[in-house]
């Protein structure tokens, strides 16, 4: 459980390659606990690529993103560790 004033998540220079096209370019940004946070943009922007990063099914740097002061990072290679269950919310305007 995240401490008082301490964010529940954290992103730090987050950014993702696809060969020569970069997907995420330094994303950075803290959610409170309880916190209400959307993200927008057009296609393309990299909103699918930053949730495949939340969610652990791309490869994410060292330190990159933490949940719960806990790093998603793998560090034997494939940035996929199962630090328990948390959810992801989508939720479509109509």
């Amino acid at each position: 459980m995240s401490a008082a004033g301490t964010p529940m998540l954290t992103v730090r220079d987050l950014g993702v390659r696809f060969g020569g096209i970069v997907a995420l370019k330094s994303v950075s940004f803290d959610v409170a606990r309880g916190e209400i946070c959307g993200v927008i943009g057009p296609n393309g922007a990299g909103k699918t690529t930053f949730f495949n990063c939340l969610s652990r099914l791309n490869p994410i740097p060292a330190d990159s993103i933490r949940f719960d002061g806990v790093s998603l990072h793998d560090e034997n290679g494939g940035g996929k560790l199962d630090h328990g269950s948390g959810g992801i919310v989508l939720l479509r305007a109509a």
